[in-house]
């Protein structure tokens, strides 16, 4: 799982003090989601997007749409 640690340093080393992301993912392995989402919350506050809210077209249950803003 150190390759999510590296994609939290990289995101953070991106974001600017506006920067918003949105970051979509399919959702395969529960374990692996929810231990990114722990250590992401050490450092950005995360919202998750309804799907009513997204084009019919694209919902999906496996999919989710996560929105990342730095703290």
């Amino acid at each position: 799982m150190n390759y999510q640690l590296n994609l939290l340093e990289t995101l953070g080393q991106l974001f600017g003090p506006n920067t918003t992301l949105f970051l979509a993912g399919e959702l395969r392995n529960d374990a692996i989601l929810e231990y990114f989402l722990e250590a992401a919350m050490n450092n950005f506050r995360i919202g998750r997007i309804d799907q009513n809210l997204w084009h019919p077209d694209y919902r999906s249950n496996r999919v989710v749409l996560y929105v990342l803003v730095k703290k």
